[in-house]
């Protein structure tokens, strides 16, 4: 952990990144019958929404199908609470479960998930509790430069937010976030690949891209109870596309159970894992979910449970001192990169 100077006003909390989505769905035949362990991902939060819980099956290690990934489908999937209360999931695809759209958390409620498969095998994860998460005080940029070769350096905005601590309970946080931006392109100056002659295109000079956190942040406030902290969320590069008119990010917030933060904590320091002597030893990734049909088998995965609250940030290009000037771009801005939609965000 880094060392904290308690003098100041203002603590920078020590921070974790995470890798999103650690394991990519893949399409293969394999046997009915081949040795597999239930996968289990997804959380609700206290936000209306249709929350989504990821069930597949993967290899057991060593076996020679490891690697390989399969939706499990057909699945009974219930989210129950303390107070009685039960609600169904519904698959919207193979292997994804989604509670109904106006579905939301309560602090101060436990929640466990229940599945049962197509096979008639159960499973249940332990009881999480829902605590509140702190409210975020201020959400700003600063321009900064990176240094990331003696030759090489880029500029850029890092994003931060400051939040008070709640001094009467330890909390755990979680952060993600997205990010909005215009794309305007020059259709009208579009080059032949052939020729390598102007061929104006009809269409489009306008598209809007989006980008979401690949490394959430999860943190603990240990020793700094009570405080202002002020937590670097993420560094976003100008690269005179994203700030040429404006750029809006969406952080989200989040709070975590200590077994949730000890999931991903050792999740995170299992990926880190590069195959040097001063790599942590294996452990089994085994979470909060039990195969009561047999409890000896192992389930991995999490299901999570947290109060969550968001801010938007919008960051314009007049705000930027030092900006990128916008490149020229030619051809159709659907093509500027693969998710480039004209499509304006509806809160745009």
């Amino acid at each position: 952990m880094f060392k904290i100077d308690k003098l100041r006003s203002t603590a920078y909390l020590f921070i974790v990144f995470i890798i999103a989505g650690c394991i990519t769905p893949v399409d293969v035949d394999t046997p009915d019958s081949f040795d597999s362990i239930l996968v289990v991902e997804g959380s609700i939060t206290t936000v209306a929404q249709a929350h989504r819980i990821s069930l597949s099956r993967s290899a057991k290690y060593g076996d020679i199908f490891q690697g390989f990934i399969e939706p499990e489908t057909g699945a009974t999937v219930s989210v129950r609470d303390d107070l009685g209360n039960v609600v169904f999931l519904t698959e919207t695809f193979d292997g994804i479960y989604e509670t109904p759209s106006d579905f939301r958390g309560t602090v101060g409620v436990s929640y466990t998930l229940q599945v049962v498969t197509s096979t008639g095998t159960e499973f249940s994860s332990l009881p999480e509790k829902i605590a509140e998460v702190p409210k975020i005080d201020s959400l700003y940029f600063e321009e900064q430069t990176i240094q990331v070769s003696v030759d090489e350096e880029i500029q850029g905005t890092q994003i931060f937010v400051d939040i008070t601590d709640d001094e009467s309970v330890a909390n755990n946080y979680f952060w993600s976030h997205s990010g909005f931006y215009s794309v305007r392109t020059n259709p009208e100056l579009n080059i032949d690949p052939e020729t390598g002659g102007i061929v104006p295109l009809d269409c489009c000079p306008l598209c809007y891209q989006s980008e979401n956190s690949s490394t959430p942040i999860i943190a603990q406030d240990e020793g700094l109870n009570g405080s202002q902290i002020k937590v670097p969320i993420t560094f976003i590069e100008d690269n005179g596309v994203r700030f040429s008119e404006k750029y809006v990010f969406i952080i989200r917030q989040a709070s975590l159970t200590t077994d949730a933060y000890d999931f991903m904590q050792l999740l995170e320091q299992q990926l880190s894992i590069s195959g040097d002597i001063f790599d942590p030893p294996p452990a089994t990734l085994r979470g909060n979910m039990i195969n009561l049909t047999n409890p000896r088998e192992a389930v991995v995965g999490f299901f999570r449970a947290s109060d969550a609250i968001s801010d938007t940030l919008v960051i314009r290009g007049s705000d930027i001192v030092n900006r990128v000037l916008p490149p020229l771009v030619r051809g159709d801005c659907r093509t500027y990169r693969s998710n480039s939609t004209v499509d304006a965000p509806v809160f745009w």
